[in-house]
């Protein structure tokens, strides 16, 4: 095996343990607001929020907006020429984590109210070849995209609220 296929396989092996790690952190928050969650049925979402109806959920953890003070939103696979993140999901929900002064942040969208700002909101940046040099992406700046979203900041990610679960409830009727 080359160094480059080493590589490869070491970069999908940790985006899938972060990713995984920020499915967990929503998954928790989703749960201590009274919320049945479930394992996804396929691979064409992260889980399931047992809500009349059942909701599918996406999860994006953003590492990099820490260091760039934006938000990544991917949009198509170069090298499959396809559709890909935001322009591919199927999802009801997208909750997409990003990070600011070293502290989590997630949005909650719906995902066919985030599709439509990326049609109508112009990114500052697109990003031709990112990620593993295989994802056009659209660069938004994260107080810009928190306007447009609701956004639970760290310090209130796992208390339970009323407030949070009336928000939550609100999020998940609109998704249906």
């Amino acid at each position: 095996m080359s160094k480059t296929t080493n590589k490869k396989t070491s970069n999908i092996k940790k985006d899938l343990v972060v990713g995984g790690h920020g499915e967990e952190l929503v998954k928790n928050i989703f749960k201590l607001h009274k919320f049945q969650v479930e394992e996804p049925l396929d691979r064409s979402h992260d889980f399931r929020i047992l809500f009349p109806p059942e909701l599918q959920v996406e999860v994006k953890n953003d590492l990099y907006s820490q260091r760039s003070g934006n938000i990544a939103l991917e949009v198509f696979n170069t090298k499959q020429n396809k559709a890909s993140g935001v322009l591919a999901s199927k999802t009801h929900v997208w909750c997409h984590i990003h990070y600011k002064d070293n502290a989590p942040l997630i949005s909650f969208c719906i995902t066919s109210d985030l599709l439509e700002y990326c049609n109508n909101i112009k990114p500052f940046r697109i990003i031709d070849s990112g990620g593993d040099n295989n994802s056009k992406m659209m660069l938004y700046k994260q107080d810009d995209f928190m306007d447009y979203f609701w956004t639970i900041e760290h310090k209130n990610l796992l208390i339970f609220s009323e407030e949070n679960q009336a928000l939550l409830r609100t999020l998940l009727c609109a998704a249906t």
